[in-house]
């Protein structure tokens, strides 16, 4: 289960990401996921593939491949990613 204060970060970053702003979308993922690992917090399985296609959107592919192996660490099961 994911903490209220975590929900509403994704939920925000959704929002940001429908809305176009992916740098935006990308800032609250990150948030997100940092402070779900800082408190060890559950965090969705897509968390971590949401956030490297936006930073791959962005442009940004060292920090969007770095963050997908972060959660492929983290969820070594996980075929979303």
């Amino acid at each position: 289960m994911v903490s209220a204060p975590l929900n509403d970060l994704f939920r925000d970053a959704t929002r940001a990401a429908q809305a176009g702003d992916r740098a935006q979308a990308a800032t609250l993922l990150a948030e997100a996921i940092d402070r779900g690992l800082a408190s060890r917090a559950p965090l969705p399985s897509k968390a971590f593939f949401q956030l490297g296609v936006v930073l791959m959107e962005l442009g940004r592919l060292a920090q969007a491949e770095h963050r997908v192996r972060q959660g492929l660490a983290k969820l070594p099961r996980d075929f979303a990613l």
